[in-house]
C-alpha cells in the first residue's frame, strides 16, 4: 500500500477527502491527516508517505513551502495540490516544483480519483520526470482555460468596466490583449425542435461550437476568446482597425462553419449579432449589450444571418408605457384564478395591439414577454410557494423563440401548462370548503376578513372550520392570511410609487407600526430594510 498524507486547514475537506475516496481499492491508505502546514511537515517527516495531497492556503505553512520543506529533507514523496483559488501564479510556482496535480475546489471526486491512479501508475512505474511535468502541463492549460472563462463570465455579467488593469489580466490569465479595436459578438443557438429548451443543449456540443468559432476568427487573423453561456456563444474580439473593416464578412465565414459541421445534427439555427466597436476592453459590457440586442432582431430578419447592430436603431421605451401597474395587477389575478380565456385575451391584446405593431422593437417585444414571465413567477408563488421556479423556465423558453408567433405561443403554453396543474393538484391536495376559503383570501385580502365571514361562506361552523382549516394546512385562517398580506407587500414594496404607508392600507393593514412589526418577525427584517435590500 502507498501511504497518503492528507494536508487541509479545512476539516471537513480533509474528511470529505477521506470519505470520497475507495483508497483500498487503488492500493492507497491514508497514514495521517493535518490541519496546517507545520503539523503537515512534521508528520511528512515521521510517516514518509507516498503521495501529500495538500491544499495552497493554510495557516503557519503555506502548501508551497510544505513542498519545498519536503523536498529538503529529500523524502521521495509526489504533490497534488488542491486550491480554492484560481490564480495562475500558483499553478506556476507549482510546477517548478513538479507537483503532479493542480485541482480547483470544489473538489470532484471522479477527477480527483483520476488522478490519484495516475499518480499511483506513475509511482508504480518508476515513471520519469518529464512525463510527469507533460502530464502537469496539460492539467494547466486546462485550468487556465477554466480561469479564463470564469473571468470572462464574472466580468461580462457585471455590466460594468473591468476591475483589473488590461496589464494585469493579461499577466494573471495568459490573455494576449492588445491597445486596438474590441467588439462583442454573440452567436445565438436555437433549437429547431419546439420542446426543446436551451438549457438542455447538449454541453459537449455547445462547447465544441465554442472552440469552432474561436477557431474561426483566429484563422482569420483575429483575436478571439469566446465563453458558453445558456442558449449562446459570446466572443471578446480584439483586432486592428483594418481587421474591424472586415469583421462582418469574417462573422459571415464563422457563420457558415457552423451552418456546415455535420456533428450538430441539423438540430439548431444560429444567428449572430455584433457589437458596437469600441477602443477599450472597459467599454465591452457596452458592445454585448448591443450584441446581444442584435440577436433579438431574428424574430424579425430571420435565423441564420448575421446581424450588426451598427446597422439597427435602439429606440428607448419604458416597459411601464405598455404594462400599467393596472394592466399588471389584472394579469397577475388573472394567473391566480387560471382564468385561461380571458389571459389569452389579456396576452394577445398586449402583444397584437395597434401601437405595438406600429412601433415595437423586437427588444420590446422581448422586454415585454420577459415582464409577462415575472409576473406570472410572482403569482405561482403566491399560489404554490414550493413550486418549481417557472418564471425560469419561460423565460428560457422566451430565449429560444424565433418570431413573434413563438413568443405568443411559448406564454400561452407554459401559463396554460401551469393552470392546468395547478388545478389538479388543489382538488386533489384540500376539500372544497377550504380551497374555497383560499381562493377568496387570494382575491379579497386587502379587504377586512374574519373567520366568520368565511363560515358564512361555506355554510360551516366557525370552530369546526378553523380545526378543519387548521388540519388540511398545517396553519391557522389567521396566519394563512396574514401570509398571503405579506407576499403581496413584498412585491408591492418593489414598486417606489408606494410608501410602506401606502403598501401596508393597501394588503388590508390600517396600523403601519403593526404592519412593521408582522413583517420584520415574518421576514426578518423591516419593510424599509426589504425595500433597500431589494432595490
Amino acid at each position: 500500500m502507498l501511504k497518503v498524507l492528507i494536508a487541509d486547514d479545512e476539516t471537513l475537506v480533509c474528511e470529505l477527502i477521506k470519505m470520497s475516496i475507495d483508497w483500498g481499492a487503488l492500493g492507497l491508505e491514508v497514514s495521517g491527516t493535518a490541519y496546517n502546514g507545520l503539523e503537515a511537515l512534521e508528520m511528512a517527516l515521521k510517516i514518509k508517505p507516498d503521495i501529500v495531497i495538500t491544499d495552497v492556503r493554510m495557516a503557519g505553512l503555506d502548501g508551497l513551502s510544505l513542498i519545498e520543506g519536503i523536498r529538503n529533507a529529500r523524502l521521495d514523496c509526489r504533490f497534488i495540490i488542491i486550491s480554492g483559488y484560481p490564480d495562475f501564479s500558483y499553478a506556476q510556482k507549482a510546477l517548478k516544483l513538479s507537483v503532479f496535480e493542480y485541482i480547483l475546489k470544489p473538489i470532484d471526486e471522479a477527477t480527483l480519483t483520476e488522478a490519484l491512479i495516475r499518480l499511483r501508475n506513475k509511482i508504480q512505474l518508476d515513471g520519469e520526470a518529464s512525463s510527469q511535468i507533460s502530464a502537469y502541463k496539460s492539467q494547466l492549460d486546462h485550468n487556465l482555460e477554466l480561469m479564463r472563462s470564469r473571468f470572462l463570465t464574472e466580468q461580462l455579467s457585471l455590466s460594468r468596466p473591468f476591475d483589473m488593469p488590461l496589464k494585469e489580466i493579461n499577466e494573471t490569465y495568459q490573455f494576449q490583449f492588445q491597445y486596438a479595436v474590441y467588439a462583442a459578438m454573440v452567436v445565438k443557438v436555437d433549437s429547431i425542435f419546439e420542446e426543446s429548451q436551451p438549457s438542455d443543449m447538449d454541453t459537449l456540443l455547445l462547447r465544441k461550437m465554442c472552440a469552432a468559432t474561436q477557431q474561426r476568427m483566429n484563422k482569420g487573423g483575429v483575436l478571439s476568446y469566446s465563453i458558453v453561456k445558456p442558449g449562446r456563444l459570446i466572443s471578446i474580439v480584439n483586432c486592428t482597425m483594418e481587421q474591424a473593416a472586415d469583421l462582418y464578412n469574417l462573422s459571415q465565414a464563422v457563420l457558415y462553419e457552423l451552418q456546415n459541421r455535420d456533428e450538430w445534427f441539423n438540430q439548431y439555427t444560429f444567428t449572430i449579432g455584433l457589437g458596437t466597436m469600441t477602443d477599450s476592453l472597459d467599454k465591452i459590457h457596452h458592445s454585448l449589450a448591443a450584441a446581444d440586442t442584435a440577436v433579438k432582431y431574428r424574430i424579425v430578419n430571420g435565423v441564420n444571418r448575421v446581424i450588426n447592430s451598427a446597422s439597427l436603431s435602439f429606440p428607448h421605451y419604458s416597459i411601464r408605457d405598455y404594462i400599467t401597474v393596472d394592466d399588471e395587477k389584472t394579469f397577475f389575478h388573472l394567473i391566480q384564478n387560471c382564468d385561461m380565456i380571458e389571459l389569452k385575451n389579456w396576452i394577445l391584446s398586449l402583444f397584437q395591439s395597434p401601437h405595438i405593431i406600429k412601433y415595437a422593437s423586437p427588444p420590446l417585444l422581448f422586454d415585454l414577454a420577459e415582464k409577462c414571465a415575472d409576473i406570472f413567477g410572482e403569482a405561482v408563488k403566491t399560489l404554490d410557494p414550493d413550486s418549481m421556479p417557472r418564471s425560469e423556465i419561460l423565460r428560457q423558453a422566451l430565449d429560444n423563440c424565433r418570431s413573434l408567433e413563438d413568443i405568443l405561443r411559448t406564454l400561452l403554453e407554459h401559463i396554460q401548462s401551469f393552470a392546468q396543474d395547478y388545478y389538479t393538484s388543489r382538488t386533489e391536495t384540500y376539500s372544497k370548503p377550504i380551497q374555497m376559503m383560499k381562493d377568496y383570501v387570494l382575491l379579497h385580502y386587502r379587504e377586512p376578513i374574519k373567520l366568520n365571514d368565511m363560515a358564512e361562506l361555506v355554510h360551516f361552523h366557525p370552530n369546526y372550520l378553523s380545526e378543519l382549516f387548521r388540519k388540511e394546512t398545517g396553519m391557522t385562517f389567521s396566519d394563512y392570511l396574514t401570509d398571503c398580506r405579506l407576499d403581496a407587500a413584498k412585491r408591492l414594496l418593489l414598486d417606489l410609487q408606494y410608501n410602506v404607508y401606502d403598501v401596508a392600507e393597501l394588503v388590508g393593514i390600517k396600523d403601519t407600526k403593526y404592519f412593521s412589526r408582522i413583517f420584520k418577525k415574518a421576514v426578518g427584517v423591516t419593510p424599509s430594510e426589504y425595500r433597500k435590500l431589494h432595490m
